[in-house]
Order: structure tokens, then C-alpha cells, then sequence
């Protein structure tokens, strides 16, 4: 019997099925089955690690069992060994359909090591829609089971990372390494058919691409990319052909040193960063796209990680973003000075944040393009000197979904925000007004201030339940608006579905506090006045419309990469006909930054901060 260690599964029949796996145990006659390993549909194939199964021991003889949904059981005619140490995977398909003979159709063995040669780092990124944990499994050269660190990344869209395998504890020079990743709110152990050989000082990258979604995803190897100090220079090069790497490691003999400053020769944003390393290696991106160049510094250290957005903005409020990767506590140390070398630049923002829209949304935004699209998504557009302003429409679809701090937690993850709550009480009930400013990606610079009520106390799955059910009212209602002249909207309701899944993950609450918007007879009027510091227009918009909101927003996408505390708001509300709920919420802030006028019912707030 050969040896195996996992499963890989997929279907082209007309049906789904539950994996099991049929096993019996060294030295006895009796086969066992176990229960259900995860379900395989048409588009989703599933790995199944045999160390994850119940019972089961090394050397147990095992055969692969499909449990057909609405069908029938089949078991497969082969009989493979499992070795925890097995290098080998076996590969089924399920074909035929639930009346007409499904069969296991055994595709055969498949080799799950390669080795790719020598490396010193990981360079891991997802364009799938999920989020994944790394770690790094190692062995000596002469054994044969692999150990794993702990989690030592996480990796999510918009975030790539590096890992470098000198900070892998237990790693030595000359070990094998092999990526592998936990996805968050889906499979665990998905590990990479590559592995190298660890050479400290060496600047050689191991690439990795990681698709799919949290039910179905694929490492894609991206091949070793090996860099010299040369590469760190464009002088005398054509721009379309500067572009330059990732931070790697380097020993202080080799590659860059530290305490240089890393620049393009003869760009006009030349010294663009300064770095204090201490051994690892500082670097930047030139890329040629179009008539336009854009620069990415990267910078590396010993111990932390992250990634960062520097904005820049001209005299004319056209913006870009560079991309920082950091690797490391040194990474604070960082200096940027374009104002010598550039004088039209006027404005630089820094954010920490994963997400900032997708340029051709932006461009798509701050033109005013498919208004119809997006009334249909609860927005319209107004244009004033050129410049086009969105504002939610009363009766939107971001009513039905209410709003709680997860919402906030996800937010804040994945771009700049500030936010103020503003919780009284009034005839036994509890309200809010919840006001935020910030980075709205596409939708650029600003603002906004919702009124509601307290509903309740959701555990994570009433809380997951409840957003779901949403979603599923979005998607049944507005899907056919997601294509618009060519412009495709990537999402689909699972993928919705999973996103909201892994954010929940990620902020490991066991409940939230639930409010939905007021009835209608609550509706107030409201204005938004927002204002800029700085060198941000002091007059940037003022919102003031006829009818009674529960929701009053206001977004400027010529105005991207903005710091929140450089924007203030000025939130105006006047509470016709309900003196009793003025009275009430002045009592509770009349102290606390809002200014009350009792004739005119009226409360202001100023987010200056």
C-alpha cells in the first residue's frame, strides 16, 4: 500500500458530498468511519489532512468515502497507508450525478514536496477573499517530520507580509522551510508543495500568491527572486525598466548598509526615505504606469511588522499613495521630506491602514460616473465647481443592516476613522446619535452622523445570523446593479458572507450592542458643514438638505489619503416638535461639547479632534 498524508478532493458530478474516511488501525481487522470532514461542492474542492481525523494512527490503512447529499455512500476501491511523514497526497474526483453512478474516481499520487533551492525569506500575499495566518514548518536535512512555529503573521488583502526565517526560533542555517497557512474562519494546515533550503545571507525571496476563498484556497509559488546592491540604484536607467524589490535580509557585510540614505538618483522625489536599520535592508519601488511613475519604499527591521499609506497631494488636491512595508521597531525612525524636491506637494498624510480603494473606483467617484449605479446603492452625487460631493439618500439599504461597533472594528481595521457616541436616554428608551470622520476609500475625505435606538444584546451568532440576512436582502435586490458598462464589481453574496465571517473572527467578541435607525416620526433635520486644517481647504462642503434625516453623510473623493484629526465636521440638529427629546440629550451634553439653543431646538457639535 503507498503511503499518504491528505486527501485532495474535488466534484464535476451533478452533487455534494461529505468526505469521510474509512480507516483501520495496525494490528486489527475491524475498519472504522469517521464523521464528516468537510463538504465538496462543484467549484470547491477540500484537503483533508489525515492527522485531523479522530482516531487515527500512524501506519492505519485508509480508504476515501463520499457521503452523497441526498444520495448515496461510496467507497472508494483503493486502500492507501497514512504516514504522518508521507510526502505523498492522493487525488479524487466525485463524478456522475446522485441517480446515475457517482464514482470516487481516483486521479493518483501526486509527490507534495519540491524543492525549490535556497532562500532567506517568505514574501506571502492573498488576493483571495480571505484572511491567513503564516506559519513556518521546519526540519533538519536528514529527518523526516516537519515541525511548525506558531503563527508569526497575518496575512489579509491589501496587506502583504514578509517573513523572515533569521527571526524563526529553532530554524538553523541549512534546514529545509516550507510555507503554510491557518485560514481564519476556514481551513487549517494548508501548506505550500515547496520548500527551501534556509541560507542566512543570501537575498533570495521566496514569492507566494495565495487565492481563493476561505472554502477553497490555492497557494500559487511565484518563483525565488534574488536581488544585489546594484539593484537599489536607477541611475542612467529608462524609468519604464526601474522597478525594484521587496525588503529582504541582509547581514550588515552585505547588501545595503545601514544608516545610508536609500534614494532613486536624479528622480524628482529623490531622498524619499530615511532609514536607521540595523542590519536588514531598505528599498524602493519606481514603477512606470503610463506617463505616470509611482514610488514604494519598503523598510525592514528585527522584531514588528506592518504596513503603511503615505499620501501626497499637490497644490491642486491631486493625490497618490506610497506604500511603506515595515519589518521591524526601527521602522519608527523614518523621516520623508519631499517639499525641496517637489514644492507643488502641499499636503502629506500617514496612515497604518490596509485599505485605500481601488484607483480606478476613485477615479470613477471623483468624476461623478454611473450615477444611476450608485442611487441604486443608496448614494447620490452633486457637483459644485467641477468637484462632485455623494451623499446617502434617506431610504437606502444601509437602513436594513443597523449598526454596532463591529461595523466600527472593521472600519478602523482597514482604514483611517475617528468616532464619537453620543448615548442618552428618553421616555424609557435608549438613542444615540454616532458620529465618524475619516478615509472612506473610493469615496475619499468625510463624514457622517447617524441617529438611533438601542434594540439589543447579540451574541456572535445572533450578531453573524442577523448581518447575513442582510447581505442576502442586498444581493436579492441589488445584484443586477453590480455591472455597470463594463465595470464589474468583484463580490458576490459569499463572498460578503465570509468577509463579515472573518472580521468577526478577527475581533473575538462574544457580543455586541445592537441599534437600528429611528422610525420615521424620530427623522430630523440635520446639516453638515465640513471644514478643513492645515493645508486642507478651510471651506470643503455644507450639506443642508430639506428633508428630515435619521443619516446625514457627506464624501469628497478628490480629497484622498486625509487624515481625520485635519478634518472637522460640524454636525447641526434641530429637534422640531420634540422638545422632550431635546431636553433630554441637552441634559446629558449640555457640558460635553455640543452647544443647545432652547428656543430654536437646536443642538451643534463641532469633532474638532
Amino acid at each position: 500500500m503507498s503511503s499518504i498524508y491528505r486527501l485532495h478532493l474535488t466534484v464535476s458530478g451533478g452533487y455534494m458530498y461529505r468526505a469521510k474516511v474509512d480507516y483501520k488501525l495496525p494490528g486489527q481487522k475491524e475498519w472504522k468511519r469517521s464523521g464528516s470532514l468537510g463538504t465538496v461542492s462543484a467549484g470547491f474542492s477540500k484537503d483533508v489532512n489525515l492527522e485531523k481525523v479522530s482516531g487515527i494512527v500512524d501506519g492505519a490503512a485508509v480508504k476515501f468515502v463520499m457521503d452523497i447529499v441526498a444520495g448515496k455512500t461510496v467507497v472508494a476501491s483503493e486502500t492507501f497507508t497514512y504516514r504522518k511523514n508521507s510526502e505523498y497526497y492522493a487525488t479524487y474526483n466525485g463524478t456522475g450525478t446522485t441517480l446515475i453512478k457517482p464514482k470516487a474516481n481516483f486521479k493518483g499520487l501526486t509527490s507534495a514536496l519540491v524543492n525549490a533551492g535556497e532562500a532567506s525569506a517568505l514574501f506571502l500575499k492573498v488576493t483571495g477573499l480571505y484572511a491567513f495566518n503564516t506559519k513556518v514548518q521546519y526540519r533538519k536535512p536528514n529527518a523526516t517530520e516537519w515541525k511548525s512555529t506558531g503563527h508569526v503573521a497575518n496575512v489579509t488583502m491589501g496587506i502583504p507580509e514578509m517573513v523572515h526565517i533569521s527571526e524563526m526560533k529553532g530554524i538553523s542555517e541549512g534546514d529545509h522551510f516550507r510555507f503554510a497557512m491557518d485560514i481564519v474562519a476556514g481551513t487549517s494546515d494548508v501548506v505550500a508543495n515547496e520548500y527551501f533550503v534556509y541560507k542566512k545571507d543570501i537575498t533570495k525571496i521566496a514569492n507566494y500568491t495565495c487565492k481563493g476563498t476561505v472554502r477553497q484556497a490555492t497557494i500559487k509559488y511565484d518563483g525565488i527572486t534574488a536581488y544585489t546592491p546594484a539593484d537599489f540604484d536607477c541611475e542612467g536607467l529608462d524609468r519604464s525598466k526601474c522597478f525594484r524589490n521587496y525588503s529582504i535580509h541582509s547581514a550588515n557585510t552585505t547588501g545595503l548598509l545601514p544608516d545610508k540614505c536609500v534614494r532613486i538618483k536624479g528622480h524628482a522625489l529623490a531622498d524619499v526615505m530615511k532609514f536607521e536599520n540595523d542590519g536588514r535592508i531598505a528599498s524602493i519601488v519606481s514603477e512606470k504606469k503610463g506617463s505616470k511613475t509611482r514610488i514604494t519604499s519598503y523598510a525592514s527591521g528585527p522584531d514588528n511588522t506592518g504596513i503603511g499609506h503615505i499620501w501626497f497631494m499637490d497644490k491642486d488636491y491631486n493625490g497618490y499613495e506610497e506604500d511603506v512595508f515595515l519589518h521591524g521597531d526601527r521602522s519608527k525612525s523614518q523621516t520623508t521630506d519631499y517639499s525641496s524636491k517637489n514644492p507643488n506637494i502641499t499636503y502629506i498624510s500617514w496612515n497604518d491602514k490596509p485599505l485605500a480603494g481601488n484607483p480606478i473606483l476613485r477615479s470613477i467617484t471623483a468624476n461623478g460616473k454611473y450615477p444611476k449605479f450608485f442611487e441604486a446603492l443608496g448614494f447620490k452625487s452633486v457637483e459644485e465647481d467641477g468637484k462632485y460631493f455623494y451623499h446617502t439618500m434617506v431610504d437606502c439599504i444601509q437602513k436594513q443592516f443597523g449598526y454596532c461597533d463591529l461595523y466600527d472594528e472593521v472600519f478602523d481595521f482597514a482604514t483611517t476613522m475617528k468616532r464619537e457616541k453620543f448615548e442618552f436616554t428618553s421616555g424609557g428608551r435608549r438613542y444615540i446619535f454616532w458620529a465618524w470622520k475619516g478615509h472612506y476609500l473610493n469615496l475619499g475625505a468625510g463624514a457622517e452622523m447617524g441617529f438611533y435606538r438601542y434594540k439589543g444584546r447579540y451574541g456572535f451568532e445572533q450578531m453573524k445570523n442577523m448581518v447575513f440576512d442582510a447581505i442576502h436582502v442586498f444581493f436579492r435586490e441589488y445584484q443586477k446593479y453590480l455591472l455597470v458598462k463594463g465595470v464589474v464589481i468583484p463580490f458576490t453574496e459569499e463572498a460578503a458572507k465570509d468577509a463579515v465571517l472573518i472580521a468577526m473572527k478577527l475581533c473575538k467578541k462574544s457580543y455586541y450592542d445592537f441599534y437600528e435607525a429611528v422610525d420615521p416620526d424620530l427623522f430630523l433635520p440635520m446639516k453638515l458643514k465640513l471644514s478643513g486644517k492645515g493645508r486642507l481647504p478651510t471651506k470643503i462642503h455644507t450639506y443642508a438638505p430639506k428633508e428630515k434625516q435619521w443619516w446625514i453623510t457627506t464624501f469628497v473623493p478628490y480629497l484622498q489619503g486625509i487624515n481625520p484629526k485635519d478634518l472637522v465636521p460640524e454636525y447641526t440638529i434641530k429637534f422640531d416638535g420634540l422638545k422632550p427629546l431635546f431636553d433630554d440629550f441637552a441634559k446629558a451634553y449640555s457640558k460635553k461639547g455640543w452647544e443647545f439653543d432652547k428656543d430654536k431646538l437646536t443642538a451643534v457639535h463641532k469633532f474638532d479632534s
